[in-house]
């Protein structure tokens, strides 16, 4: 019996092991970029610590948190496989991002709207 998704745990192991994934974020993404993150600072996210569905198709490949050099500001880089295109990926990444940001705002490493405190009809809002 062949085993389901045999290649997509390959890429995760790989890609899972520090040093082949700073190699692959190098060669993979451009120099503009690149220049801005601090890979000496990549954290390997557990999927239990994303809060996503529990079905198998919900949960990330590989999420990385890195930051800018000299910045406390956390960029969250999602890696996700597909062996073949899928009319809805988008829809699958802005769900990771929206329940990474939700994440966040519990957990407070998201403060208040920019900062600030605002007013909606009269009432004074509170993050």
């Amino acid at each position: 019996m062949r085993t389901p998704y045999l290649h997509d745990a390959f890429f995760k192991a790989f890609l899972k092991a520090l040093e082949n994934l700073k190699h692959f974020l190098k060669d993979f993404l451009p120099g503009e970029l690149l220049k801005f993150l601090n890979l000496n600072h990549l954290q390997i996210l557990p999927e239990e610590k994303i809060p996503l569905s529990k079905e198998k198709r919900l949960i990330p490949d590989l999420v990385v948190e890195t930051s800018l050099p000299n910045r406390t500001l956390h960029i969250y880089l999602l890696i996700e496989h597909k062996s073949q295109p899928h009319i809805r990926t988008y829809l699958q990444i802005g769900f990771y991002i929206l329940s990474l940001h939700e994440e966040d705002l519990k957990s407070g490493r998201i403060q208040d709207y920019f900062g600030c405190q605002r007013m909606w009809r009269g009432q004074l809002l509170r993050r």
